[in-house]
């Protein structure tokens, strides 16, 4: 350790080549940029597995309490965000995480010690068919007008429309099964469509009936969303069908956020 001594408001202060430990709460003020940093620490470790340039450690953490490193602009809502640790039991199990977050929204992103990732509030939901909807003939939507369980992400999927509207963009998984009471359809067309339309979709499938059975439809397809963009089921039939009236028979559909 090096030597120690009290210091003056604005007085100078060194660390000793050699190693030194600072007691208290320290601030380092300067400009940075590209290359020539604030704060720079040099490893001069060598070449190890795993090389030590900063440990943050927190001794005193009780369970579910998090260590944190914060980085932004300033200290207050989504003007920052943080890494941490949150501790919740000790060592020989998996229960303490990796964890992101901003300042005013925690946890948003997780990693246990096994390495299963969470994303707290990635788009996702799940809703079953309206039951015995008719619908004629030609293009139609297929209703899901029930949220089979609390949707993730926000209110993305209206129970009113039975459409999903992409709150950011990217890639998204949509899944989507329907089945019609029997009937005398030559077409069998069942669509995922993007914006209403009936040429661009994240999948097509054609299933003409087997009467007099149920006539059923399943399709899953992924596609890029910009923000806002929609996706919805339609079907397209030669004749006037009717959804199964059993509850949860009638079909479902599905989708998330990939990334």
């Amino acid at each position: 350790m090096g030597n120690a001594r009290n210091l003056a408001d604005g007085e100078t202060r060194y660390a000793n080549v050699s190693g030194d430990t600072f007691t208290g709460k320290t601030t380092v003020s300067a400009s940075g940029i590209a290359g020539s940093p604030t704060l720079n620490i040099a490893n001069a470790t060598g070449n190890n597995s795993y090389n030590h340039s900063i440990e943050t450690l927190s001794s005193s953490l009780g369970a579910g309490n998090t260590n944190l490193m914060l980085i932004g602009k300033e200290p207050n809502n989504f003007n920052s965000a943080w890494l941490g640790f949150e501790w919740n039991s000790n060592a020989s199990t998996t229960d303490n995480y990796l964890t992101f977050g901003h300042w005013g929204a925690n946890h948003l992103w997780t990693m246990n010690g096994a390495g299963h990732i969470q994303t707290v509030n990635g788009p996702a939901f799940l809703a079953n068919a309206t039951a015995a909807q008719t619908l004629g003939t030609g293009w139609q939507d297929v209703g899901y007008n029930n949220t089979v369980t609390t949707q993730r992400g926000g209110s993305n999927y209206s129970t009113t429309t039975s459409k999903f509207t992409a709150p950011v963009s990217g890639w998204y998984q949509f899944n989507a099964s329907w089945v019609a009471t029997t009937n005398s359809d030559t077409d069998g067309t069942f669509f995922l469509s993007v914006n209403n339309s009936t040429t661009t979709t994240a999948g097509s499938v054609s299933m003409p009936t087997t009467s007099p059975h149920y006539d059923g439809h399943v399709i899953s397809g992924c596609t890029y969303l910009a923000a806002n963009d929609t996706m919805h089921v339609k079907r397209y039939s030669s004749v006037s069908t009717t959804t199964r009236g059993s509850w949860p028979y009638g079909g479902y559909f599905s989708g998330f956020l990939i990334g």
